[in-house]
This record gives C-alpha cells, sequence and structure tokens, in this order.
C-alpha cells in the first residue's frame, strides 16, 4: 500500500475514534481505539515519528498536503476543526504510541471546551521527545505556524535519509537545522524536500552537498541566513546532476519576498552547474565545490589554489576523501 493510501487511512481512523469518544459508547471507542492504533503504525512504518498538521483548515501529513475527496472529506474536515478549536497546530506520535495514548488523545479532541487539548512541551535540543503523543500549538502568521516540534520531526527525518555519510554527526546536525529552519519559514518551504522524498538516493546525495556548502561557506565567513541558503541551493543542485526537475523552481503561488529566494537558489544552483565553471567570487562556484567535497569528485585542473584549500580544509572538517 503507498503512503499516500496508508496516511489517509490513518486519517479516517482517527477521526472515527474522536466520533466514538464523542458518542461514548465503551464499545465503540474499544473498537475505534485498536484501528486507530493499528493504522498510526501502519503510517509511520519504520520513520521515528508521525506529524499531523494543520494549517488554514487544511491537514498535512509528514509535510504532505492530503487530497480531499468524497471518502476523506468529512475526517478533514472534522480533524483540523477540532485542532483549530482547541488551539493545536500539529500533533506528533512516535514509535511508542499505544491504545492508551490515542484513547486519552481523542477524549480531549471529543470535548467542546477550547483548549482542553493542551498542548504538551517537549524538548527539541534533546533530539527526542517525551511522550507517544503530543501537541504544538497553533500559531497565527505564515512564518510561526511550523513550531519547533515539526523543525525536530524533519531534521530526525533528514539525519536519517543522509546516514552517516555527510560527515561527523555533530557537524551534519548543525548544518542541517539552519537549512530546515529556514525552509519552514517558507509558506511553501516543504515542497522541495516532498519532490526529493519520491528519490531517496538523490535526497541523500543532495543532502550531503548542502552540508558541505554550508561547512564551505562557514569557512568563507558566511552569516546565517546566507548559509541556509546556500544549503537549499546545494540540495536541489542533486537534481541537475541527475538530469531529473530541479528542486529548487519558484513554486507557484508565492509571494514576492518567497519567489525572490527560490529564484536566488535556482540561480546558484544553475551556476554551480554549468559547464563553464563560474567565476571564483560567486555562490555557484561555494556549490561547485560542495559536490566535489560530498562526491570525491575532483575540481578542475585550473582552479584557484584557494578555492583547492578550501576544498581541503573543508573535507577535513568532515573527514570525507580529498576532492581536488
Amino acid at each position: 500500500m503507498s503512503s499516500d493510501a496508508l496516511h489517509r487511512r490513518c486519517v479516517a481512523a482517527l477521526w472515527r475514534l474522536v466520533e466514538a469518544s464523542c458518542a461514548g459508547g465503551a464499545a465503540s471507542v474499544n473498537v475505534a481505539v485498536g484501528q486507530a492504533t493499528a493504522a498510526v503504525r501502519a503510517a509511520m512504518g519504520d520513520e521515528p515519528f508521525l506529524i499531523l498538521h494543520e494549517r488554514d483548515g487544511a491537514l498535512h501529513i509528514d509535510g504532505r498536503a492530503l487530497a480531499v475527496d468524497a471518502d476523506l472529506f468529512q475526517p478533514l474536515r472534522g480533524l483540523a476543526a477540532a485542532m483549530q478549536r482547541h488551539g493545536v497546530g500539529e500533533t506528533l506520535f512516535d514509535q511508542g504510541v499505544g491504545e492508551a495514548d490515542l484513547r486519552a488523545w481523542a477524549a480531549a479532541f471529543a470535548r467542546s471546551a477550547p483548549g482542553s487539548a493542551a498542548p504538551v512541551e517537549r524538548d527539541p535540543a534533546a533530539g527526542r521527545v517525551a511522550a507517544p503523543v503530543g501537541h504544538g500549538r497553533r500559531w497565527s502568521g505564515g512564518a510561526q505556524a511550523d513550531s519547533r516540534l515539526r523543525a525536530v520531526y524533519l531534521q530526525h527525518r533528514l539525519l536519517a535519509a543522509v546516514g552517516d555519510s555527510a560527515g561527523p554527526a555533530a557537524l551534519v546536525r548543525s548544518a542541517l537545522h539552519g537549512v530546515v529552519e529556514r525552509l519552514l519559514e517558507l509558506d511553501r518551504g516543504l515542497e522541495p524536500l516532498a519532490e526529493l522524498q519520491r528519490r531517496p538516493g538523490t535526497l541523500a546525495m543532495g543532502l550531503r552537498q548542502a552540508v558541505a556548502a554550508i561547512v564551505l561557506g562557514r569557512l568563507t565567513g558566511l552569516a546565517d541566513r546566507s548559509l541556509a541558503q546556500l544549503g537549499i541551493a546545494a540540495l536541489g543542485t542533486a537534481t541537475r546532476l541527475q538530469g531529473g526537475p530541479t528542486a529548487t523552481a519558484v513554486p507557484a503561488m508565492v509571494d514576492r519576498a518567497e519567489a525572490d529566494f527560490w529564484i536566488r537558489c535556482e540561480a546558484i544552483a544553475a551556476e554551480a552547474t554549468e559547464v563553464n565553471r563560474p567565476t571564483a567570487s560567486s555562490a555557484g562556484m561555494l556549490v561547485r565545490c560542495a559536490v566535489a567535497v560530498a562526491g570525491g569528485a575532483p575540481l578542475p585542473a585550473d582552479t584557484e589554489p584557494e578555492w583547492l584549500a578550501l576544498v581541503e580544509a573543508a573535507g577535513r572538517a568532515l573527514g570525507l576523501p580529498a576532492a581536488g
């Protein structure tokens, strides 16, 4: 069964559980909680978390919007309304979730009084969650709608995707943190990741390049904001190198500021993959060097010594073979 089908089954099962809790029949709740637990675990698979996120009345699972059809209309509308009523922007389930946890979750959402499903605080810095089910607060405003919980979840997914091939764990985690935070600030920032997740090998390559680009940028003294954009551009370069559709193209229906960000990322990625090497002062050259660091591919023979030295320094920091 596809991940989309598992996600849809999960939402339907969770809504049946909330409905059963509202009705109050013990027998129906027992059946519904068993079905919901099985559906959540199936949708989670081997991932450490499953996140249900509400935004502007629409539900997303693991960063992907769920399409509305006749079968899923009421579950989507009902869960979104319950989350809005209680001020919950997202619910995160982890591998420890069980029937008792989902029973308590549904009972809280079944109550009519706003705020009864109180958010459970977790410690993102610890890289783990303290309970099988937790809630992130619902914020008004685009940039704040994605909470710290979602950032932790995405970092875990990206760390799992890149494995130990990008460098020391602490350095990789630090580099990807900035990329995740910047993507979550954008209204459609998760679209590149949704595209890349369909190609795990390309995603892993892109993440290695993003980490290398950020390390190179730090060595040259770039500010954190510029580092994040450099990393995202390097992430998108992986699809260009494999001849696929770019992951840094401007998403549809974004505002001017966000469009400018994606245009800049796309320009950097294009420059990095041009046959004619970009000028030594450009962000494109940094990403070109990141590709070399991440893939162990040598740079052109006429590369300036200062760039070769920078690539060697980044390779040493990441513990990777010399690239040029």
